[in-house]
């Protein structure tokens, strides 16, 4: 037994032998939810055909229910969507998983899919992960850049990330205070303009059968092909101007879509899974030293 010690895996809490397996799918930040359905319908379609599966339930803009105290849901997001997987037995998730793993990869190579298993007594969603704390926001990537670039040189780990992830492209409107002023327009009038073509304006709620459906004030797409004549009423009076009226044109900039503190400071995450054939233990040992001398 002394002997044999060495050779044994360190893997304090193992994965759960159920067989189910979670697929998380994260396409870019700020993009719609109609994007992330359709992609979840093809993904539930090469599902099904698999001969592992036995059966599955898929949620867009969310994350199962939380079934087990070790299942951490993920926060609402029109840009993630996660299937619950049940497979005929255990030995068949690593099959589905190399398998899936790779037609993910070619069919949605802008996304991010990952397959994780349930766990018995931990709710960490990452097998490994590594955090930077400070106030300077570029200063964070290049740090979690550098992260990401010595977890990817481990051939066990797999899934990187970070939990900032992309900036999102943000259209800003150039305001003219002088000009706004005169036509009795305020931030707020301009705001509700564009919330109204863009995303829509939510109005309130309708009650269909044991359902809430939500009904919202949304332009058609003609008002955000020309956005100089978009009108933008004021909240105060009854007046209308055309956007183009009262701003000095628009700029596309990016933007941070998330910023994750810890005990108020901003921090930085990046996260990696690992292969079936290796432990969390040994992809954080591999790597260790590298990453404290970032």
């Amino acid at each position: 037994t002394a002997v044999a010690i060495p050779y044994v895996a360190v893997n304090f809490i193992p994965q759960s032998d159920r067989s189910i397996v979670f697929l998380d799918y994260w396409l870019p930040n700020g993009a719609k939810i109609e994007q992330t359905s359709a992609d979840m319908r093809k993904v539930e379609e090469w599902l099904v055909a698999q001969p592992e599966v036995e059966s599955i339930s898929s949620y867009v803009g969310t994350s199962a229910p939380r079934f087990s105290v070790t299942v951490e849901p993920e926060p609402l997001d029109p840009a993630y969507g996660q299937i619950l997987i049940n497979t005929k037995d255990y030995e068949s998730i690593s099959h589905l998983v190399t398998r899936g793993d790779d037609w993910l990869k070619e069919a949605f190579p802008d996304a991010e899919p990952r397959f994780r298993a349930l766990k018995l007594a931990t709710k960490d969603k990452f097998a490994v992960e590594v955090r930077f704390s400070g106030p300077d926001e570029t200063v964070l990537h290049q740090l979690a850049a550098e992260a990401k670039t010595i977890f990817a040189s481990n051939p066990d780990a797999k899934y990187i990330r970070d939990d900032w992830r992309q900036e999102s492209k943000v259209l800003k409107p150039i305001l003219n205070q002088d000009k706004m002023r005169q036509a009795g327009i305020n931030r707020a009038d301009v705001a509700f303009a564009l919330k109204r073509a863009s995303d829509g304006m939510p109005l309130g709620q309708m009650n269909l059968n044991d359902e809430l459906i939500p009904i919202q004030l949304r332009g058609t797409s003609q008002n955000m092909a020309s956005l100089e004549t978009l009108p933008v009423r004021s909240l105060l009076g009854f007046n209308s101007v055309p956007l183009g009226q009262v701003v000095d044109g628009f700029e596309l900039v990016t933007e941070e879509s998330m910023i994750w503190r810890r005990d108020r400071v901003k921090t930085i995450t990046v996260q990696a899974g690992v292969s079936r054939d290796s432990t969390p233990a040994n992809v954080r040992n591999a790597i260790k030293d590298q990453v404290e001398a970032i």
